[in-house]
Parts: structure tokens; sequence; C-alpha cells
């Protein structure tokens, strides 16, 4: 009895567990869809301050500075068809410039002056200013005369340099969009469900059915339900879904395993055992909650 216990428990916790991750999988479409707009975000910021550095050209530079702007369009246009931009881990929900972020990532301004050899520059910004934007640095007593010297020998203003400098932070889903990836969700989530529902109330007229089961429905049932309780208002219909299907997953997975219980405890009795007095709490074959004592012989 107690190998069984062991083993059942550890079917439960497995079976959690895999729910778990599938709920997991289920909402990494959403955010590989806040990434990916997010990039595209960053490609077409930079974009526009290419377009508007390449057509205009300030007044008096030398041929030198003309040619160091001319490179630095070509590099940026290359790093911005790369697409490996910062990531902003460090303050949800807000947009900030990143110069580098804590995987090494550069931002555009920041790979403009590390692939001129100035790395000694993009390190001090990392260290003293890393979240400031162009302007900031300019005004720094530190970093600002260094910055100039380079934008200078870059071709660029300050102001264009600012202009190419984007922001980061997850693009936020439209509502349409939050809607869609709600309802792939709970389908994905009610396949398990009604799977799990289907196995445990087929067993109940039959014999008993295996604890992983009960477990799973269970799991499923539960997470169905959270999912459908935190879109009731947004999206009542598929919401009302979620709820039904996770209730009927929970009710009937808790009879499989009442039943499974029962009928555990009743084949394990060998004869000759004696009278046993055992409480019955749970649910009966038909769903219908049932309470009580039963007197074995």
């Amino acid at each position: 009895m107690r190998a069984q216990g062991i083993r059942a428990t550890g079917i439960s916790l497995l079976s959690v567990v895999f729910v778990a991750t599938a709920a997991s999988a289920a909402r990494a479409p959403e955010r590989n869809f806040a990434r990916t707009a997010e990039v595209e975000h960053v490609c077409e910021h930079i974009l526009r301050a290419e377009q508007a550095i390449a057509s205009n050209l300030p007044p008096g530079w030398s041929a030198a500075q003309r040619s160091a702007r001319q490179e630095n369009l070509a590099r940026l246009a290359t790093y911005r068809r790369q697409a490996v931009f910062p990531h902003n881990e460090d303050f949800p929900g807000q947009r900030v410039p990143y110069f580098r972020d804590r995987h090494g990532v550069l931002c555009a301004i920041a790979d403009l002056i590390e692939t001129s050899g100035r790395h000694d520059l993009v390190d001090l910004v990392a260290r003293r200013r890393n979240y400031a934007t162009v302007l900031e640095l300019a005004a720094d007593p530190v970093i600002g005369p260094a910055l100039a010297a380079w934008l200078a020998q870059a071709g660029l203003t300050v102001a264009e340099a600012q202009a190419v400098q984007p922001d980061y932070g997850m693009i936020p889903l439209t509502k349409q969009e939050e809607i869609s990836h709600f309802r792939r969700n709970s389908a994905m989530l009610g396949v398990v469900s009604l799977g799990a529902t289907a196995l445990n109330a087929g067993a109940l007229g039959s014999r008993p059915t295996p604890g992983w089961c009960g477990a799973l429905g269970f799991a499923a049932g539960g997470f169905q339900i959270i999912l459908g309780a935190q879109k009731l208002p947004k999206d009542s219909v598929v919401a009302s879904f979620d709820l039904f299907v996770g209730g009927a997953a929970m009710l009937t997975s808790i009879s499989a395993l009442a039943a499974g219980g029962a009928d555990r405890r009743s084949s394990d009795r060998a004869p000759g055992d004696g009278a046993r007095l055992s409480t019955l709490v749970g649910f009966d074959r038909h769903l219908a909650p049932q309470a009580g004592l039963s007197l074995s012989f």
C-alpha cells in the first residue's frame, strides 16, 4: 500500500508538471509575438534615422567627416539587418534606452562606437550611464567630451545620434491580438481537459481509471478554470467554455480518483480481516456528491 501511494503521488506530481509546462508553452507564442513586434519597431526606428541622415549633410564638414559619415551609415544598415538588439530585462513595463544589455548586446550607437575601435568609450558609458539617452550622455561631464570627439570624427551630430538611439521594451499586444492568443491557449488546454474528462468519465462506468488520468484531469481542469477566470470580462464566450470544461475535468477526475481509491481499498482487504469502518467523501459513479460511513466485513 505504501509503495502504491508513493507511486500515485509521483504520477500526480508528474501530471501537474506536464500540464504546467503545456500551459507555459501555450503562452510562448504570445511572448514571441511581442518580441517580434519589438524587433520590427526598432528596425523601423533605425531605418527612419538612416534615411534622415542620408538626406541631410551639415555644411562645412571635411572630406574625412563626409567619408566617415557614409561608412557609419553602411554600418548602421548592417546592424539593422542583423536585427540583434538589446533586451529590456531590468524595467518591466517601461521603454528605456540600453547602451549594452546584460548579455553584452549593444545598441545602434554603441555598436558604431565599438566597430570604430573605441571599446573603452563603450565600457565607460555602460558602467556610468548605461540607460541614458544620447543627449544625457552629451551633457555628462565625463562622457560628454569623449562622445563629442567621437561624433565629430564619425561625421555625425548629437541630434542625429539621438535620432538613431531607440528605447527598448516589449510592445504590448492590441486587444484583438490578446483575444486571439487567449483563444488559441484555451483550445490547446481544452484538448487536454476534454481528453482527461472522457477517460475519467468512461472509467467511472467500468473499471477504475489509472491514477495518472485523475491527476492529469484535475491539473488540466484547474489551469483551464484559472485561464477562463482571468479573461471572463474580455471574452465571455471562450472564458465560459474554459470554466465549464475545466470544471467538468476536475469533477470527473475527483470522482475517478475517489472510485479508484475505494476499489483499491476493497481489493487490498484480505479475507478474514474483520470489520472495518471508513469514511466516504467525494463523488459517486454518477457524479453525485456523497459523504458518510462505510462498514466492511
